[in-house]
This record gives C-alpha cells, structure tokens and sequence, in this order.
C-alpha cells in the first residue's frame, strides 16, 4: 500500500491482460529524478492465495503497469476504496481484520515497521482461466484529481 502514490503500480508479480490504449508519464516524488515515459495503463492480475489456502485472481483496472522493471507492485487505498473496497490500514484498532476487503474476501496485510504489504505472484495463463477473479478497481478511467 503507497499514500504517495495517486494511481495503482504494477511490478513484476502483476500480468499485463489488456491495455487501456494509452500511456502516461510518471514523475517522481522527490525532484532530480527522470520521469518514467509511456507506462502503459492496463487491467492487471496477481496470483493472491489466502489464509485458508484458497486461491484467486485479484484483477485491477486503470493500473499503471510497469512489470519486470519494477519490484514492488504499490496500491492506491482510494482507488480501491472508490470502487467499493474497504482498506483497514490501522494497526492499531481492533474492530476489524487488517486487510483489504472485497466482494466478503479479506485479503490480509503483513506489517513489517511501517511497511503494509500483502504477497501475491505472477500468474500462469491456466491459472487466470480457471481460478475466481475479484476486482479490486474500476475499469472506468481513473482520474484522481475529481475523486471527492
């Protein structure tokens, strides 16, 4: 999970599955740094499987994608939260799980110091084709500048 970031990244555990038909240029947060030129905007999957050993394909719309030349994938909390999802990033209550809820799925955070992530991985053709799909974001164009 990033604050910092305005829109969803995906690393190297996302597959690019279409493309929006358009790119973007990002910029850095700290100046100095080179833009990133014609980052595709794209619907993704990730691999997630949960605390029951259960899998599926978490798929997220409007998703910059970066693939192999990025890490780590960072997720927008408004962007899943202005589609429906619910994000409890706070450690500290106790009212609810820590994760991020969807469609009565929790997909659990892992908290290491201030770091909030959750594991998923790349998946297989096969494994999209036949495994259950949760949406994380909306396929309508992000634009988070009008998001109230």
């Amino acid at each position: 999970m990033d604050s910092m970031t305005d829109t969803c990244c995906a690393g190297k555990n996302w597959k690019l599955l279409t493309s929006a038909g358009f790119t973007c240029d990002v910029f850095p947060f700290k100046e100095g740094y080179a833009a990133t030129t014609n980052v595709p905007v794209a619907t993704c999957a990730t691999l997630i499987t949960d605390n029951h050993g259960r899998s599926f394909i978490l798929i997220g719309h409007e998703m910059l994608y970066f693939g192999p030349d990025m890490e780590r994938s960072l997720l927008n909390q408004n962007q899943i939260r202005h589609h429906g999802g619910k994000v409890q990033d706070d450690d500290t209550r106790t009212d609810e799980d820590i994760g991020i809820h969807l469609e009565g799925l929790l997909i659990p955070f892992e908290m290491t110091g201030t770091t909030i992530s959750f594991r998923s991985a790349f998946p297989s053709d096969q494994e999209i084709d036949d495994l259950p799909h949760i949406v994380m974001t909306s396929p309508e164009i992000w634009k988070p500048k009008e998001v109230q």
